[in-house]
């Protein structure tokens, strides 16, 4: 299941002072793609005020209700940014804000950002979903290149019998959000925390598991709600993704 822990942020005004001197040091940017928990939470007085600005001057060019922009409007805006982050941290700040996946630029391929492009495609009406669920269809060197053998061989027989033709996915009629945990082969084959995020029988597989891949959990949600429907293995594998679903069950 998926954690939401609650941001231990302190939602008053921006504390202007000694800004100078901080930004005569050189404070670091951020990614306004990466999820709003972790950004939010571990920035200082100024990397909030560049957030804020930030958020104001996108609302402002895509034609979002923007104040006024000044020290009085930055403050309220940080705190309205916090409470929506709360509501789920993985949320990326460009969410928040009102960029659609559609005005983004070009995502690094394997990021989250290329992830939430690409699922944000199953939303689309106009979409062919049996053309998009076949694309991610892996092929056996897509699969010998995430999993080592005898594994390998067993779940590339198994999505050939699983992919069938015709087949297709796709949100419930009510879903309209998505919810991402995107990380790497290496972090769940290290145990990190994200391990966690993904079902338990991961565990079984981290063994077989190869280094270099970006991997993906994701949900079809209806706004606000974590349940829904869920999906694991998203790989981003020889210059695409490809679903490789529950892969200790061909250990079974």
């Amino acid at each position: 299941m998926l954690r939401f822990i609650k941001l231990s942020l302190i939602a008053g005004t921006v504390t202007l002072t000694a800004l100078s001197g901080s930004l005569a040091a050189g404070t670091p940017g951020f990614d306004p793609h990466a999820p709003c928990g972790p950004t939010l939470r571990e920035a200082d007085d100024t990397k909030k005020l560049m957030i804020a600005s930030w958020g104001l001057g996108v609302r402002a060019v895509t034609a979002k209700p923007v104040p006024k922009v000044a020290l009085s409007t930055i403050s309220p805006f940080l705190r309205q940014l916090i409470a929506d982050c709360i509501k789920d941290e993985t949320v990326p700040l460009t969410d928040l804000v009102g960029v659609s996946a559609d005005a983004m630029p070009d995502a690094v391929p394997g990021s989250r950002q290329d992830a939430e492009q690409l699922l944000s495609r199953f939303f689309d009406k106009n979409e062919d979903l049996v053309a998009l669920t076949a694309s991610l269809m892996p092929d056996p060197g897509d699969v010998s290149a995430v999993y080592n053998e005898p594994l390998a061989g067993k779940l590339a027989e198994s999505y050939k019998a699983a992919f069938k033709p015709g087949m297709k996915f796709g949100p419930k009629p009510h879903q309209d959000s998505l919810i991402i945990i995107h990380t790497t082969t290496e972090k769940l084959k290290n145990r990190d925390a994200v391990l966690r995020e993904f079902p338990g029988g991961y565990a079984k597989v981290l063994p077989f598991l190869k280094d270099g891949h970006p991997i993906v959990r994701f949900k079809f949600v209806k706004g606000g709600e974590d349940l829904g429907l869920a999906f694991d293995g998203l790989v981003h594998v020889n210059g695409r993704w490809v679903l490789m679903p529950k892969p200790w069950r061909a250990l079974e």
